[in-house]
């Protein structure tokens, strides 16, 4: 498994006993734990306005079985613009109680 800055590659390898063909089953339960783990890990170290999910661009369906998946902003705002936002809500909020 790679991460990129906003790609991830999920690589599955068979095992030796499976001759060189990963099962069906394996592969997609594989990529689906992997998956599951970095959204627990999104969940836990990104703020919720900055969440994302992951967007499947490409496969390679030959052993090994690959996965790429690109992450997708859940808020369409970019983030300068949600940071600029807050910024401009602290700002509000420290002007309305300095007077």
């Amino acid at each position: 498994m790679r991460r990129d800055m906003d790609r991830l590659v999920i690589t599955i390898h068979p095992t030796p006993s499976d001759e060189g063909l990963l099962r069906v089953s394996d592969a997609m339960e594989q990529v689906i734990d992997a998956l599951r783990v970095f959204e627990q890990a999104e969940r836990v170290l990104v703020s919720p306005e900055e969440y994302f999910e992951w967007r499947l661009e490409r496969t390679s369906a030959g052993s090994p079985f690959t996965v790429v998946a690109a992450a997708e902003p859940l808020d369409a705002t970019p983030s300068y613009k949600r940071l600029g936002l807050r910024s401009l809500a602290l700002a509000s909020s420290m002007i309305r109680s300095a007077s």
